[in-house]
């Protein structure tokens, strides 16, 4: 077959190949879906119901589109005062609608709902102590201000620790956040600002630094809150805001169980929750997956973002995805889109947009992420490694073939060899969807999914050198895609997850001059954080990465945040591998 393949294909040669393709897709997807014995995340229905169990859609369209608040986000997270029934009673009373006066709308929503944040309360983490991050602190003592911040990011994490109010069993919710079933903890680390709940990937960076801060208690916590998550759903939400439910977001659990093991080899916390990993992995590779063909002869089974019942705006920005649809004569689809680039964390960014200057094009579904499907590959690798350490030699092969499989994928469909980089591929023109850069093209690095890294990060490395994104001084912009779209994810941004992969990713190679790149990166990042840090107390979610002095970054639904989980976590986990020049 082969020999046929090298030639123009016949007619007969097509056939084949197309049985064959379709038979390698099948057994991709029954690897991925062998076990069968637990229900398939509710079919959904759950979140379905819990969503409109808070949540009115009529009184949705009324108090978002009158704008009572500046940010959406402070509307959704407010606390119902009585049952929904009573307050939808209340709401038909009065006869309000999108033409009622904004002060008959605001009266109405003061005698309804309690403040955002009536949720959740400061709670200190019970294993934070003080002197626990002194080691780190001592290893900075030649830069005493350096030390100081780290002592401050350390303090940080009581001010980030909120626990739930209400309780999980109370349906109807009269507050957006949830709990899932199935565990103790009731309290975890938030990002900061308008952020008051648990979200998914943030967490990752997180607990890289309550790792330095030898908070493992806190990382367990939070991780059995995920694994509960999974036992209920089948996945991880956005976050645990019932408005979140129809979508997942990066799946960095494997990558949080890895950190967790490293800080304390916790191996019974591993057996006991290794098919819930496993579980976690199904879902991805059953509801978010599609088949790229290649050359017509091989087919890979690759995932992309999507969402599940989004064919309305997102509650929390309700007027922004209203506004962004309205006129496009197919707003459901373009509500899905958003919810889909939601689930990337890269809400939202040209990297998902047709027109760069057209939010209305987003078409986040139809491209397959060189970051997801590394972060997917990495997911297998463990698997594989923790199926030998535990024993499951039938699993430890499977999970082998499977990262076997997309490191081919992620070679012949998103690596191109003549740039020296990966790129997202398009679904649906099957092509790659542009060659414009994004930090999210060199996660391969962070993930080791790189094939025959001997050659591929040299030209990795000139591919940087080429880009222009390596010429500012506060570190690595997202993307260099700023000046039509003004999305808070393109330039001049620079977001601490992907700064820490390509820094942790260069530094973790072989290669003498990715190490030396990887320190001058996380130098420059760290100093402008520093900087902004003793000029304005705080850490930022985001940066601006022409201002060495630390400015904040921009654009977006929203201004930026202060806190900042990921950041605080960020710089701690860099400052410990001692990337600091």
């Amino acid at each position: 077959m082969q020999s046929c393949l090298r030639r123009r294909p016949t007619r007969r040669c097509t056939i084949l190949v197309t049985v064959w393709s379709c038979l390698a897709v099948v057994l991709f997807y029954l690897r991925a879906n062998r076990n069968t014995n637990h229900p398939k995340m509710a079919d959904l229905s759950l979140s379905a119901n819990l969503l409109n169990s808070h949540f009115y859609w009529p009184i949705l369209d009324v108090v978002q589109r009158a704008r009572i608040y500046p940010d959406g986000k402070q509307f959704v997270d407010m606390v119902l005062k009585h049952p929904i029934d009573e307050v939808i009673k209340d709401f038909e009373l009065r006869g309000l609608s999108t033409k009622s006066n904004k002060e008959d709308i605001a009266k109405f929503v003061k005698d309804n709902y309690l403040p955002a944040g009536s949720d959740v309360k400061a709670v200190v983490p019970p294993d934070w102590q003080p002197d626990s991050i002194n080691r780190l602190a001592e290893s900075l003592a030649k830069e005493p201000a350096m030390a100081n911040w780290v002592q401050s990011l350390h303090k940080l994490w009581r001010s980030l620790a909120k626990e739930a109010i209400l309780s999980s069993s109370s349906i109807p919710h009269l507050s957006s956040l949830i709990m899932p079933s199935g565990t103790d903890s009731n309290w975890f680390i938030v990002p900061g600002g308008r952020f008051r709940e648990l979200f998914y990937w943030d967490t990752y960076w997180t607990m890289q630094g309550l790792a330095v801060s030898g908070m493992h208690s806190t990382m367990k916590s939070i991780l059995n809150i995920m694994l509960a998550f999974v036992t209920q759903l089948g996945y991880i939400p956005n976050c645990n805001r019932v408005y979140c439910l129809n979508r997942s977001q990066p799946p960095m659990l494997c990558l949080m169980f890895e950190t967790y093991l490293k800080a304390t080899n916790d191996m019974a916390f591993l057996r006991e929750n290794y098919h819930l990993l496993e579980r976690e992995y199904d879902w991805w590779m059953s509801e978010r997956t599609s088949t790229v063909v290649i050359d017509y002869k091989y087919s890979y089974a690759m995932n992309h973002y999507g969402s599940t019942e989004s064919s309305r705006p997102r509650p929390e920005s309700y007027r922004e995805d209203w506004e962004t649809a309205s006129g496009s004569g197919e707003p459901e689809h373009i509500y899905a889109e958003l919810a889909a680039a939601c689930e990337s964390g890269q809400d939202f960014s040209s990297r998902w947009m047709a027109k760069p200057d057209s939010l209305a094009s987003v078409e986040t579904s139809h491209i397959v992420p060189v970051d997801l499907n590394a972060i997917m590959h990495r997911n297998e690798q463990l698997l594989s490694e923790w199926a030998g350490l535990l024993g499951f030699k039938a699993k430890m092969h499977l999970y082998a073939d499977s990262a076997e499989i997309r490191i081919n994928a992620i070679r012949n469909v998103l690596w191109n060899n003549a740039t020296g980089c990966w790129f997202d591929w398009h679904l649906e023109k099957q092509a790659p969807v542009s060659n414009r850069f994004y930090a999210s093209n060199l996660v391969p690095l962070f993930t080791g999914s790189t094939h025959s890294p001997e050659t591929t990060v040299p030209q990795v490395l000139d591919y940087l050198d080429k880009s222009g994104a390596l010429v500012y001084p506060a570190g690595v912009p997202f993307s260099l895609s700023g000046n039509q779209s003004h999305q808070q994810w393109d330039f001049p941004n620079v977001w601490p997850p992907y700064q820490h992969m390509l820094v942790t990713g260069l530094a973790n190679t072989s290669n003498k001059r990715a190490r030396q790149l990887a320190r001058r990166l996380a130098t420059g990042w760290l100093r402008a954080g520093l900087a902004a840090w003793r000029r304005d107390g705080v850490m930022h979610e985001k940066y601006d990465c022409r201002l060495a002095d630390g400015g904040a970054g921009s654009g977006g639904e929203y201004a930026s945040q202060i806190g900042f989980g990921w950041t605080n976590g960020a710089v701690l986990d860099l400052l410990s591998k001692g990337l600091l020049d």
